[in-house]
């Protein structure tokens, strides 16, 4: 009996093991929305290549890339020194001065939401064939999370409502 309680307890320490995942940030708690479908770096290219002209989400940097129906999405923890750290206010002035220099790029909007105590730039705007959001957090200890919803203009509305679950479950830890 003594023997079957250690391999049952053996098992399931061995299974929780195998359960546990890496953590999608190390800055923030984040739920990746219902229905999302993880994507490597070429899956994410190669999509983008047939949906997309132009694609900005293909040369993101991260391991969080999914995709929803025909939305790409993909957000990073972004690390900066006290010096270096800037304003929501600062770093959407900056933003959108730099897509003022780019003649295919329309802004559509720039605002900063408050949603359960924290604070995010948003951004959407046009670059060719693409829509994007593109969001930012306040930083919290020189550390912050961003991301960008790539999609076609017709699915706008359902990449909102995905913004807003996404932004929705951001706890910082």
């Amino acid at each position: 009996m003594k023997k079957m309680n250690m391999l049952i307890l053996g098992m399931l320490c061995c299974l929780s093991t195998i359960a546990q995942q890496e953590p999608l940030s190390n800055v923030v708690n984040i739920n990746v929305p219902k229905g999302a479908v993880k994507l490597n770096k070429e899956q994410i290219i190669s999509h983008s290549k047939k949906k997309f002209k132009t694609s900005e989400i293909a040369s993101v940097k991260t391991k969080n890339l999914y995709k929803i129906d025909e939305l790409l999405i993909g957000f990073w923890d972004l690390e900066v020194s006290e010096e270096n750290k800037k304003s929501l206010q600062a770093i959407k002035s900056e933003a959108l001065e730099l897509y003022k220099l780019d003649k295919n790029i329309i802004v559509n909007e720039a605002r900063i939401n408050k949603i359960n105590n924290n604070q995010f730039l948003v951004i959407n705007y046009q670059n060719g064939d693409a829509s994007y959001y593109r969001f930012n957090s306040e930083y919290r200890n020189n550390q912050s999370i961003s991301g960008v919803i790539q999609f076609k203009e017709f699915e706008k509305d359902k990449a909102a409502a995905i913004l807003n679950d996404i932004l929705n479950s951001i706890k910082f830890k």
